[in-house]
């Protein structure tokens, strides 16, 4: 194709005049400028037509919308390559047509100079072409820079697609099945192209429906410069032959393949039951290496004994050789490795057998259940635990009713007594000791555990001294705590958070068994970058670290894992729990060790600033309705209100509750969530807020674990409060759920 590059266009016009095969005009104003000879000759229209006409006027009704957009993305510069479309002639017929513009000067002003070629000839080949393409048993198919312009009806059939329209601007990319396909299959054929000699491969193909087969492709380029801008591929499905040369390699394979196919560990015998063959997996299990085991009787090789009574089990080989019949291992049966280890087996032994029937010796196929029976005993274990869960629950229910009784009672009997008497120091040591008790009602309700943290602004540094103490109670270890000046509070469970300071307190202290010393830091930081797993923002760090034996450093990554453990007694879920509840909080749980030297446990938790705004809200007199299922509750829980300043009434379950709430007026409800021959909390506020949308509730319970404890303002309450509680804990409750 002829490409004008000067500007000087007068003077080139000249030149143009009589080049032949190829149409010359210039278009100025959607009009005719100039047109060469060839021009007239491939339209049929003289010069003085031509002059009168429109450019567009040449081309066909349908492709008019189209040239348009390819011209102006050519006088743009964004396509350098060349637009075909349909071309009317003056007799009325049609021809096609290659064009190219590019923007000029045309006697002081901007035009445009087309050059084209008749290319209806070649339009006619190429459809006779195409009609002999599609008789071809190949997919066949034209692609531009890997992307697919026309193919053939046996490309479509290949592919899955009902006509070949649907193949055309699809990229080659979509006929892979993978990505990784594409790109492998495309560099060993691109590299062959540069070559200027036709490439082939095998490919992984997808059809539409997303199913794939296997072919082959062969391409050939039109341009070995520029292999991926235009080229013809042809592909041919191998599904079969694929199937064929699996099936082949199967047979070719079948005795090895079978053994494994049958189980874990193989070992094949001869009819004096000595040891022809023994597969990898069965060497790694005895202990035995081929070269060891080959032509060895079977029992120095596969030593087996009964789990419990420690007596060697009967030779499987010589059962089978008595029997002729499959037979199994009987269950507890133990193998003794070479080197001392034992795993627990299982499956069986069965003839091998020749084609007149006879036993010619032995195949015994077995695998490793050591792992899977300590499971089935962790699960058995697991369901006990379940079982005393929900009766931990129960129990702890119970026992946090009464102690909520006692609390509230010392509370209140803590107003009516001055600090400065003697009874008051009893009072105090009587409240410490409930609290102390509520902490074991705590530890139960560990068993039945299920919903999130109750999170509340929280005083890290009494909370860490505490636990950290108690875990160490009657322990020779030395502590040392570090706590910065100003502390934050941290948002978080404090049963929860002391549970976890707890295990890992107690695991310092299975580490030092002779003594040692542990020292406890918390300090505030700020998070600004990715440094840890965690959102930016403020944060308290607690470093637990102590001078115990140290961990492996194989083991750290698997510290976190379910029933991991490197102790000799344990259940490997104390860290477990710790990382759960943790990341609970938002926060982030990290332990680094060395062997001899001791170990460091991080954790990160959420930091909360306490507004003064909240500290200074004072409370007008309340009335409050109170509803649960214990007189002891109520009874203490009207007199704690009665202290505060506030007037209590009290009902026994939902229902009385919401025959009260109708008759009279309520600034605040306290609700308990379990009422076990009535409506509970849940249930009540849902008809609560039927008859008031603006009614303000408090949900407690003595299942602080509860769901709804923890995400209480999903189900319209204002506050949460967990029992046992006393005055001051009852205090910020309704000082929150009213402001």
């Amino acid at each position: 194709m002829f490409r004008f590059i000067k500007t000087d266009i007068e003077d080139a016009l000249k030149l143009l005049k009589d080049l032949p095969n190829i149409g010359i005009y210039i278009a100025q104003d959607n009009r005719f400028r100039f047109v060469n000879d060839e021009m007239t000759k491939i339209t049929g229209f003289s010069r003085e037509e031509l002059f009168n006409m429109n450019p567009m006027d040449l081309v066909h009704p349908e492709d008019r919308e189209r040239v348009r957009r390819e011209a102006i993305r050519m006088l743009k510069g964004e396509k350098d390559t060349p637009y075909e479309f349909r071309a009317l002639r003056k007799d009325g017929s049609i021809g096609w047509v290659l064009a190219k513009a590019i923007p000029v000067k045309f006697r002081g002003s901007d035009a445009v100079l087309v050059n084209f070629m008749d290319i209806t000839r070649q339009k006619e080949l190429e459809q006779i072409l195409r009609k002999v393409l599609d008789l071809s048993p190949a997919g066949i198919c034209l692609a531009e820079r890997r992307v697919i312009k026309w193919a053939n009806p046996e490309m479509a059939r290949l592919f899955g697609y009902k006509d070949v329209k649907e193949l055309e601007d699809l990229p080659a990319r979509d006929c892979y099945a993978s990505d990784e396909e594409y790109e492998r299959v495309g560099k060993i054929l691109y590299t062959v192209l540069k070559n200027g000699v036709p490439a082939q491969t095998e490919a992984l193909f997808k059809r539409k429906d997303g199913s794939t087969f296997w072919g082959i492709i062969k391409m050939s380029t039109f341009d070995p410069e520029a292999p991926q801008k235009r080229v013809i591929a042809a592909v041919m499905d191998i599904s079969e032959k694929k199937r064929l040369e699996e099936e082949l390699f199967k047979e070719k394979e079948l005795f090895e393949v079978t053994l494994m196919s049958i189980g874990d560990g193989v070992i094949c015998t001869d009819r004096e039951g000595r040891v022809r063959f023994i597969n990898k997996t069965a060497q790694k299990l005895t202990g035995w290496s081929e070269e060891e085991a080959i032509g060895r009787p079977l029992r120095e090789v596969f030593h087996i004994v009964n789990e419990f009574t420690r007596e060697r089990c009967e030779d499987p080989v010589e059962k089978v050789l008595r029997t002729g019949k499959v037979v199994g291992l009987a269950n507890n049966t133990v193998l003794i490795a070479k080197d001392g280890t034992e795993r627990i087996l299982a499956d069986s032994g069965a003839p091998i057998k020749d084609k007149d029937g006879n036993i010619i010796g032995v195949v015994l196929v077995f695998r490793d259940v050591t792992e899977q029976r300590r499971l089935e005993r962790e699960i058995a274990r697991m369901e006990r635990l379940e079982s005393i869960g929900v009766l931990a629950g129960g129990i702890a229910h119970d026992f946090n009713n009464l102690l909520m009784g006692m609390l509230g009672n010392i509370s209140l009997l803590k107003t009516r007594t001055s600090p400065d008497k003697s009874e008051y120091r009893y009072l105090e040591n009587l409240e410490r000791v409930v609290i102390q008790a509520r902490s074991l009602s705590q530890q139960l309700l560990t068993f039945s555990r299920g919903g999130r943290p109750i999170r509340k602004p929280i005083d890290i540094a009494d909370l860490l001294k505490k636990a950290v103490r108690f875990a160490l109670s009657g322990a020779d270890i030395r502590c040392d705590f570090y706590i910065q000046d100003g502390i934050w509070k941290v948002n978080g469970d404090r049963n929860l958070l002391s549970q976890v300071i707890n295990n890992i307190v107690i695991n310092s202290r299975q580490a030092m068994p002779s003594g040692g010393r542990i020292t406890v830091k918390a300090e505030n930081v700020k998070v600004e970058d990715e440094s840890i797993p965690v959102r930016k923002g403020n944060y308290v760090k607690i470093t637990i670290q102590d001078t115990g034996i140290g961990i492996p450093k194989e083991y750290i990554s698997r510290l976190f894992d379910p029933y991991f453990t490197t102790k000799q007694k344990g259940s490997g879920l104390g860290l477990t729990v710790a990382y759960s509840i943790i990341k609970d909080h938002e926060g982030y749980i990290t332990i680094d060790s060395e062997l001899g030297k001791g170990t460091t446990v991080e954790i990160y938790l959420p930091a909360v600033l306490e507004k003064e705004e909240e500290k200074t809200l004072k409370l007008e007199r309340l009335k409050v309705l109170v509803m649960d299922d214990e007189e002891i509750v109520l009874s203490v829980l009207k007199e704690m209100l009665n202290t505060l300043g506030h007037e209590a009434r009290t009902a026994s379950n939902g229902e009385e509750a919401i025959e009260l709430y109708k008759k009279e007026k309520f600034d605040l409800v306290i609700l308990d969530l379990t009422v076990p021959a009535g409506m509970g909390g849940q249930e009540t506020m849902e008809r609560l807020l039927e008859i008031d949308p603006n009614v303000r509730a408090i949900v407690s319970s003595g299942y602080s674990n509860d769901p709804i404890m923890s995400e209480y303002e999903k189900y319209g309450f204002k506050a949460v409060i967990a029992k046992p509680y006393g005055l001051e804990e009852l205090r910020e409750a309704i000082k929150k759920a009213i402001s």
